[in-house]
């Protein structure tokens, strides 16, 4: 399964499912846990008083998933360093 968060971008084809914000993939992450995501596609900035992408990372590392591959698709480089440099540590 291949999924997008992204609160604007239209996904591209080849994605199975499209989150506009980060906690309703949190949510859904949660009730599908036996899931298994072979590309996990994030742009860091998500819409206004909502997680960011950067967050969204720090709580994928903590809880269990099963995702396969993390990219980015942000135009924002300061996020998008910062959410490469947490995943790579």
């Amino acid at each position: 399964m291949k999924i997008f968060v992204d609160d604007i971008r239209a996904a591209p084809s080849k994605y199975n499912k499209t989150f506009r914000t980060a906690e309703d993939f949190i949510e859904w992450l949660h009730e599908n846990k036996d899931t298994c995501v072979s590309t996990l596609s994030l742009d860091h900035d998500l819409g206004e008083n909502v997680m960011d992408g950067y967050q969204l990372v720090k709580t994928l590392v903590d809880i269990p998933n099963c995702i396969q591959k993390i990219q980015f698709h942000t135009d924002n480089l300061i996020g998008l360093k910062n959410m490469y440099m947490y995943i790579d540590k």
